[in-house]
């Protein structure tokens, strides 16, 4: 499946940006899902985790699960962010899509094969998380990439003034560049 979604990421969405198919988060997913249906999966958008049996303190939702002939099944995150997104709590989604891939991967009653969170981020993004935070080069890799994470726990207060733990396993990134797009991404499987 990483292959595939390497495929994608590389060779159709430079494509379909350039074309005006996809300009946020949900074309991304939007597009995905097509893709991997024309590669012969079953994709499912948005599905509730209580379909599966499952519970989470960190999301509901996921953004798309995907099963093919064999049965396996996958569960795929999917972060595309870009400057007017606001770098700050962008950082903090990233983070939380990986702690909940590694919620669903390890969780008794999953029924997921891999689990994926798959970050699209343009340059003027990319710079501007460098120059507001720290946390680029230590959370993301840098200019660079290629970072190995160690576990960490982060908090975030949600807007009710609640603070909500997250922990964040060890995870990779490895910020691979589009430039035909002026973008890069990253994979997270687990």
């Amino acid at each position: 499946m990483k292959t595939i979604l390497d495929n994608f990421m590389l060779n159709e969405v430079p494509g379909l940006i350039n074309k005006g198919y996809i300009d946020n988060e949900y074309g991304l997913q939007f597009e995905l899902g097509c893709f991997l249906r024309n590669q012969g999966f079953d994709v499912f958008f948005e599905k509730n985790i209580s379909s599966y049996n499952l519970k989470s303190n960190i999301k509901h939702e996921i953004d798309l699960v995907v099963s093919d002939k064999k049965s396996n099944k996958y569960a795929i995150e999917i972060k595309y962010s870009r400057k007017k997104d606001g770098a700050k709590e962008q950082k903090w989604e990233m983070l939380k899509d990986v702690a909940f891939i590694d919620e669903l991967k390890n969780n008794n009653n999953s029924k997921f094969n891999n689990t994926y969170a798959i970050t699209l981020a343009n340059d003027d993004f990319l710079q501007t998380l460098v120059k507001n935070t720290n946390a680029y080069n230590n959370i993301f890799g840098g200019a660079n990439g290629g970072i190995n994470h160690s576990n960490y726990t982060y908090t975030k207060i949600t807007k009710k003034g609640t603070p909500v733990l997250y922990n964040v396993p060890d995870f990779n990134t490895n910020w691979i560049s589009l430039k035909s797009i002026a973008g890069s991404y990253y994979i997270v499987e687990k």
